[in-house]
């Protein structure tokens, strides 16, 4: 097992039916990078688990991992330890080991073929950095944090686990309380719109879009830009995580989108935090993270 990992390239996901004498501490960093499925069927193995290496191996798997769990009880105790998603859980009742297996197996594929081979990857790499600004400001999160124009709810746990309010403010058309269900234990620390109109201005500590440039036009990232600031605290922040090169080559340069923040607000930020983000396997530096201060209302 061990020559295996480490001759082997990463593979596209990784199941793991025995985590409880599963060699972890052996694990390449980048193998956390794909899906991970974990059996936790027993509850005589989940709690040696626990006890050898619980927070180091539990408090890593995020949105894009699922794990298996018989027991209800079980479930409910480590999502709300560890902040997981409902759609994590991968249901097995009485399963024999082969279907459990294929159950596993089924539900990391699904992430892939859902959000991409290197979505968790790109997701650890710019939660990282996100996570090393916020240490370094800790008083952005003052008043909580929003996330403008959200897909899903895998910025959450980042956010739960540090003890933020956290507000999804979703598309038009996205289903209300779909994020906030997924997070039973923690519903009283989230809130959930269905566009940022509805909120008062001033209110956020921390105001967030990802990926906005493959949204829309740069008229519409303008406009949301406008709603950002407005939403912000003065003295607060507002952060950005995108791709300013394309997949096909194209793209809009870190240039051109400061510019672009800088008219939709009328100069009335100073861009505060920038750093270059390169995912696990690429060659070269695709994404940033840039944070822009908001200045006063005077």
């Amino acid at each position: 097992m061990l020559r295996i990992i480490h001759r082997r390239r990463p593979p596209r996901t990784l199941v793991i039916l025995d985590p409880g004498s599963f060699p972890f501490e052996e694990l390449p960093a980048e193998w956390w990078d794909v899906p991970l499925g974990v059996s936790l069927i027993s509850r005589e193995e989940t709690e040696k688990l626990i006890r050898r290496s619980g927070e180091a191996v539990l408090g890593r798997l995020g949105f894009f991992d699922r794990v298996a769990v018989r027991d209800p009880g079980i479930w409910r105790a480590l999502s709300a330890s560890y902040v997981w998603d409902e759609g994590q859980l991968v249901e097995c009742g009485e399963t024999d080991p082969e279907t459990l297996a294929a159950r596993l197996c089924a539900a990391v594929e699904g992430v892939v073929e859902k959000w991409g081979w290197n979505a968790k990857a790109v997701h650890r790499t710019r939660d990282a950095a996100l996570e090393r600004f916020l240490d370094a400001r800790k008083q952005c999160l003052d008043g909580g944090v929003l996330q403008i124009c959200a897909e899903d709810g895998r910025w959450a746990q980042t956010f739960l686990q540090r003890g933020q309010p956290f507000t999804f403010a979703t598309e038009d058309n996205a289903t209300p309380g779909t994020f906030r269900r997924n997070y039973p234990a923690s519903s009283s620390s989230l809130l959930e719109t269905n566009s940022g109109s509805s909120l008062m201005p001033e209110t956020f500590g921390l105001v967030f879009g990802e990926s906005l440039l493959q949204k829309g036009s740069l008229q519409s990232v303008a406009r949301l830009v406008s709603r950002m600031w407005n939403l912000a605290r003065s003295g607060c922040c507002l952060a950005f995580l995108d791709d300013f090169v394309f997949e096909h080559g194209e793209g809009v340069s870190i240039k051109r989108f400061v510019e672009l923040v800088n008219e939709a607000t009328e100069r009335r930020v100073v861009l505060d935090h920038i750093e270059s983000l390169r995912y696990p396997g690429d060659e070269i530096y695709r994404g940033a993270l840039l944070v822009f201060k908001k200045l006063g209302l005077g």
